[in-house]
């Protein structure tokens, strides 16, 4: 990992994470895609994403906790094994560290999820709906 030198303990931990999430996308991509993907270099991209992250929330051991927990969402999204959509994003540029520092834990997680949180919101706007329907009904008829 001599190639993978940086200053500090957290911004090394920062690369790190990436470096084990990045790599994964080789063996995750379509044949049509993995010409693009080699292309690519995953060191040089989680130097790249910890730099602009560095930039854009500050240095992580001095954050605040919104900036920890914005840290550690980024990573953990990178890390996850089910969110192979993501990592090829910020791999291949189409997501750019300007955007992933910007997005919103719902919108970096992995599709299936997001389609879960999209039910159980709908949900719970059903019940309000309902909610209101029968107050509505209780006025009109006192």
């Amino acid at each position: 990992m001599s190639q993978f030198k940086c200053c500090g303990y957290y911004r090394y931990k920062i690369r790190k994470n990436f470096l084990e999430g990045l790599p994964k996308v080789a063996g995750e991509v379509e044949e049509s895609m993995k010409e693009r993907v080699r292309a690519c270099d995953p060191v040089e991209v989680a130097a790249w994403v910890e730099l602009l992250m560095l930039k854009k929330l500050g240095p992580f051991n001095y954050g605040t906790k919104e900036v920890k927990l914005k840290y550690r969402s980024i990573c953990f999204n990178v890390r996850d094994s089910n969110n192979p959509d993501l990592r090829r994003k910020i791999l291949l540029g189409e997501v750019e560290p300007e955007k992933l520092v910007r997005m919103i834990p719902k919108v970096m997680a992995r599709h299936k999820l997001r389609h879960e949180i999209g039910q159980i919101r709908e949900r719970r706007l059903a019940k309000i709906r309902d909610k209101d329907d029968e107050e509505e009904e209780e006025e009109k008829s006192e």
